[in-house]
C-alpha cells in the first residue's frame, strides 16, 4: 500500500536520474543532445525536495536500494569524470557542478544515517541490514571513499570540499566498514592532514569529527600517525569553536587509552598551559567543559608532571574563576576542583593555594550564599530540572569544600580567620553548607578516600569496631591536628618539612576500609566532612574595635561637662545647645562640630568612636535619653543629669506629705492662687496691727519665715546664690513648729515663698531658669514656674511652685 503511494515520486526520480546519467556518461546514449550546467544544477537541486519530502526508512529504502541504485552511481561518475560529462563546452562550470553533486551525496549519506541510527543493526535471519550500511556498501562499490579522500585533498572550492568531509564523517560513524575502507587507502593520514592544514573551519569541523568515529575504533592508528599532536595544536589555536571542544573530547579518550602519548603530549606539546588558557580565557562554554574533562582524568591518571605544571600556571584559581558560569560548568569546576585536591601530590598543597586565594575563596563563599529561594517570585518561575540542578550544585559545593577543609589543618583555621571578620556571612555560610551535605546521598561517599596533606587516611575503618562515628572523627581530627603542631614545631627548629610519598589507592582500600561499603563507613565519611566544615566555619565572635581612647573619653566629657555649667548646670539645655536644627534629636554630624568647637580635635575612626559610644540603638542619631544615660554613666552621676545621677540619700530634702488638695489642672491651680492671695493679705493686715506690740510681730514673722524655708530647701541648693542658701538652711530648724501647728500648710504638697529680693537677683534667677518642663523617668515630674505679683511697693515679691510625685508612700 505504501510503495503505490511512493510510485508518482519514484516516476519523478527516475527522469532525473537517467537525464543525469546521460550527461554524466555520454556513451550510455549515442547523439544525446548536450546539457547545460544549469540544467544540470536544476536537476540536481530537484533530488533535494523529493528526497526530504519524507525521511521514513521503508521510503529511502525502496527509492534508493530497492528502486533506483544506480543513483550512487550517477553521482560518482560526475564526481570522477570531470572533463567526460555531456555539457556544452562553451557553458562548462565543473566547480559549480561538483559542488551540486557532492551537496547531493552528502545529503543521501545523511538520511540514511539518520534513518537507521548511528551504528549497524545486526544483521540476522528476521533482521536486515540497515540503511546506513546499505548506504554505505552501495558507495564503496562505486569506489566512492576513494573519490572522495581525492575531492578532499584536490578540490580547491572550500564549499565542495566542506561536502565531501561530511559525507566521509557520516559514513565513518555510520559503518564500520567504511573505517576500513578508509584504512585501507590511508585516508586517515588524508584526514588529519585536512584536520591541520586545511583554511576552511567546516571542513575542520567534519574532518575532525570524523577523527573521533576512528578514534572510538582504531584509537591506537590514530596515535601511530601523529593525531595527538594534531589534536593539540588544535586545541591550542583552531578558530572553530566545535573543533576545539571535539578535540579536548577526543584526547581524553586517546590519553585514557594510550598513557605512553600522554608523557609527550605534556611535555613536548605543553598541554597543561593550553588547558590554563583555555579554561582562563575562552569564552564558549562547550570547550571549557571539554577542557575541564580533560583536566579532571589527567589528574585522575596521577601524571605528577601534568598537575605540577598546571598548578604552578594558577590552574585552580583558574578553574574557581569558572564556577561564575552556568550550572553545568560550575558543577565541573567543583568536581575538577575536588580531583586536584584528592589526587595531586601533596607537596603541590592544592588545598591550601586555593583557600588563601582570595578571590579564589570569595567566589565560594558567594557560591554558598547565592541562593534562589530567598526571592519568592523568581524562585516561583524557576523550572523544576534548574531547582534540580541547583541543589545538586550546592550538594557539589559542599562536598569540596568539606574535602578541602579536611585536607589540612591550615585550610580550616584560614578559613576560620577570614570569615570572623564577617560573623553574619559565617553563620549563613554554615547553615546552608551543613544542610546540602546532610541531603547527599550516602552512596555518594562509597568510593571516597579522603587523604590528608601528611597522606593518612582520615575515614580509615581500620581498628575501629564500627560505633560513634561522630567519637572517631573528632578523634581522627584530633590526631590530624596534634601532627600539624608537631610539624610546625619541628619547622620552627629549624628541621626540614618532611611530606610523605603518596600511598598506593589500591592498596589501601583493603586496609583502610575494612567495612566498606557498610553504613558505618558511609556515616564515618560524611561525619569527618561535616566536622570539618563546622570547624572552619565556626567563628569565634570578634571583639569590638575600641575607637576611643580612655584619655580622649576623659576629655570629651570633660568638654560637655564645661557646656552643663555653661547652660546653668543642666544637660537638657547642653542637648538643646548641640540640637542646631532644633529636630528633637542631634545628628552624628553636629555632635561632633560642637565638640570640635570646644577644641577637642576628632580624626575620622574617633569620630566613628563617638558615634559608638552615644548611639545606643544604631540608628546614626543621638537621643535625649541616649545622651543622658551615656553622659550618667561617665560622669558618675553628676548633678543636673536629671533622675539618673546618683543622690546622696543623707542630703536628700523630706518628702512632702501627701494631700488631697494638690492641684491637677489650671483651673484648681488659679484657685490655689486666689487662696493664697487671701491669706497673704491677711498676713500683711496682722503685721500691721502687730507693729505696735513686738512680740506678736516678731512671732508672726518666724512663721512666715519658717514657711519660706521649707520650701526652698531644695531650690536653693542649685538655683538660689550662695546667701539666700545660708539664710534658708539656718531657718530650716524653725519650720518644724509652724508646720505643727498650721494643719492646712503641713497637709500641702506645695508652698509659695514670698522673699524680698532685688531687681538684678531677679534677672540672674529667670536666666539660670529659663522656665522649662523637664520630665525625666516616671519617679520624678519637676515642674518650675515663676509667678511675679507685686504685694508691696518698694519692692517685687516672687512666688516659686514646686511640684513633687512622692518616690514611695509613707509608712
Amino acid at each position: 500500500m505504501a510503495e503505490s503511494t511512493w510510485q508518482e515520486e519514484l516516476t519523478c526520480l527516475s527522469s532525473i536520474v537517467d537525464r543525469l546519467s546521460i550527461a554524466a556518461d555520454p556513451t550510455l546514449v549515442d547523439d544525446a543532445p548536450p546539457l547545460t550546467v544549469d540544467q544540470i544544477c536544476e536537476f540536481l537541486e530537484l533530488l533535494h525536495p523529493l528526497l526530504n519530502n519524507d525521511t521514513s526508512e521503508a521510503r529511502l529504502r525502496f527509492l534508493l536500494v530497492d528502486s533506483r541504485p544506480d543513483i550512487f552511481t550517477m553521482l560518482f561518475n560526475f564526481a570522477k569524470h570531470r572533463d567526460a560529462w555531456n555539457v556544452d563546452t562553451e557553458d562548462a562550470d565543473s566547480p559549480r557542478v561538483r559542488r551540486e553533486v557532492l551537496r547531493v551525496i552528502c545529503r543521501i549519506v545523511a538520511l540514511c544515517k539518520g534513518a537507521s541510527g548511528s551504528l549497524d543493526h545486526p544483521e540476522g535471519e528476521d533482521q536486515p541490514p540497515s540503511l546506513a550500511g546499505l548506504c554505505s556498501q552501495a558507495v564503496m562499490n562505486e569506489d566512492g571513499v576513494a573519490v572522495l579522500l581525492m575531492v578532499l585533498t584536490t578540490e580547491t572550492d572550500d564549499v565542495a570540499r566542506a561536502h565531501c568531509a561530511e559525507a566521509l564523517a557520516r559514513l565513518c560513524e555510520g559503518s564500520q566498514m567504511t573505517m576500513l575502507s578508509v584504512m585501507v587507502q590511508k585516508g586517515l593520514s588524508v584526514i588529519l592532514t585536512s584536520l591541520s592544514r586545511d583554511s576552511s573551519p567546516q571542513v575542520r569541523r567534519f574532518c575532525i569529527l570524523a577523527l573521533g568515529a576512528f578514534a572510538r575504533g582504531y584509537s591506537m592508528d590514530v596515535v601511530r600517525d601523529g593525531g595527538v599532536q594534531v589534536l593539540v595544536e588544535r586545541l591550542s589555536i583552531d578558530s572553530s569553536t566545535s573543533v576545539r571542544s571535539l578535540s579536548a573530547e577526543i584526547l581524553a579518550h586517546l590519553l585514557y587509552n594510550h598513557r605512553e602519548a600522554t608523557a609527550e603530549a605534556i611535555t613536548r606539546r605543553g598541554l597543561a598551559s593550553i588547558l590554563h588558557t583555555r579554561i582562563l580565557e575562552d569564552s564558549s562554554a562547550e570547550v571549557v567543559d571539554s577542557c575541564l574533562r580533560l583536566v579532571e582524568l589527567l589528574t585522575r591518571l596521577r601524571e605528577g608532571g601534568f598537575c605540577a605544571e598546571f598548578v604552578r600556571l594558577g590552574g585552580g584559581p583558574a578553574i574557581i574563576k569558572r564556577l561564575r558560569t552556568s550550572t553545568t560548568t560550575a558543577k565541573l569546576a567543583l568536581r575538577c576542583v575536588r580531583t586536584l585536591v584528592e589526587c595531586a601530590p601533596k607537596a603541590l598543597m592544592v588545598a591550601t593555594r586555593i583557600v588563601k586565594h582570595f578571590q579564589s575563596l570569595s567566589t565560594l563563599m558567594e557560591l554558598a550564599l547565592d541562593d534562589q529561594a530567598e526571592d519568592p517570585a523568581a524562585y516561583s518561575g524557576v523550572a523544576p530540572d534548574d531547582m534540580y540542578d541547583e541543589a545538586q550544585l550546592k550538594a557539589e559545593l559542599a562536598l569540596t569544600l568539606g574535602i578541602v577543609t579536611a585536607h589540612s589543618v591550615v585550610c580550616r583555621d584560614h578559613l576560620a580567620e577570614e570569615l570572623g571578620r564577617l560573623p553574619m556571612w559565617a553563620k549563613s555560610i554554615r547553615h546552608r553548607l551543613l544542610s546540602a551535605l546532610q541531603d547527599i546521598s550516602p552512596n555518594s561517599f562509597s568510593d571516597l578516600m579522603i587523604y590528608d596533606e601528611e597522606n593518612v587516611l582520615l575515614n580509615s575503618t581500620m581498628d575501629w569496631d564500627g560505633t560513634s562515628p561522630k567519637a572517631r572523627a573528632g578523634e581522627m581530627l584530633e590526631a590530624q591536628r596534634d601532627r600539624y603542631e608537631s610539624r610546625v614545631a619541628a619547622e620552627a627548629a629549624g628541621e626540614e618539612p618532611f611530606f610523605p610519598a603518596s600511598p598506593d589507592r589500591d592498596a589501601d582500600v583493603s586496609a583502610g576500609f575494612s567495612m566498606v561499603g557498610t553504613q558505618a563507613a558511609l556515616s564515618l565519611t560524611q561525619e569527618i566532612l561535616r566536622q570539618s566544615l563546622e570547624q572552619a566555619l565556626k567563628c569565634a565572635p570578634r571583639e569590638p574595635v575600641k575607637l576611643l581612647s580612655d584619655e580622649q573619653k576623659a576629655a570629651l566629657f570633660s568638654k560637655i561637662m564645661g557646656a552643663m555649667d555653661t547652660c546653668g548646670g543642666r544637660l537638657l539645655e547642653t542637648f538643646r545647645r548641640f540640637d542646631k536644627d532644633c529636630n528633637g534629636y542631634v545628628e552624628v554630624s553636629e555632635l561632633c562640630r560642637m565638640l570640635e568647637s570646644m577644641g577637642l580635635d576628632l580624626k575620622g575612626s574617633e569620630k566613628k568612636g563617638v558615634v559608638q559610644l552615644f548611639d545606643l540603638n544604631h540608628d546614626n542619631r543621638i537621643t535625649y535619653k541616649e545622651f543622658l544615660r551615656v553622659v550618667s554613666e561617665n560622669t558618675g552621676g553628676h548633678r543636673g543629669t536629671g533622675a539618673l545621677h546618683k543622690r546622696d540619700a543623707s542630703l536628700e530634702p523630706p518628702l512632702s506629705p501627701s494631700s488631697s488638695t494638690v492641684p491637677r489642672s489650671t483651673s484648681q491651680y488659679q484657685q490655689y492662687l486666689a487662696s493664697m492671695s487671701a491669706k497673704q493679705e491677711a498676713l500683711v493686715a496682722s503685721r500691721s496691727r502687730s507693729r505696735a506690740d513686738p512680740s506678736t510681730a516678731r512671732t508672726t514673722a518666724s512663721a512666715s519665715r519658717a514657711g519660706a524655708a521649707l520650701h526652698s530647701e531644695d531650690f536653693s541648693q542649685s538655683e538660689v546664690p550662695t546667701t539666700y542658701n545660708a539664710g534658708s538652711n539656718n531657718r530650716r530648724a524653725a519650720s518644724k513648729p509652724c508646720a505643727e501647728s498650721e494643719d492646712v500648710e503641713s497637709q500641702m504638697a506645695f508652698q509659695l515663698a514670698f522673699t524680698d529680693v532685688t531687681e538684678a537677683e531677679v534677672a540672674a534667677q529667670v536666666k539660670r531658669s529659663k522656665r522649662h518642663c523637664v520630665k525625666v523617668r516616671k519617679e520624678l515630674v519637676l515642674s518650675l514656674i515663676h509667678i511675679s505679683e507685686p504685694t508691696r511697693l518698694l519692692s517685687i515679691s516672687y512666688a516659686v511652685f514646686c511640684l513633687k510625685k512622692k518616690k514611695k508612700k509613707n509608712k
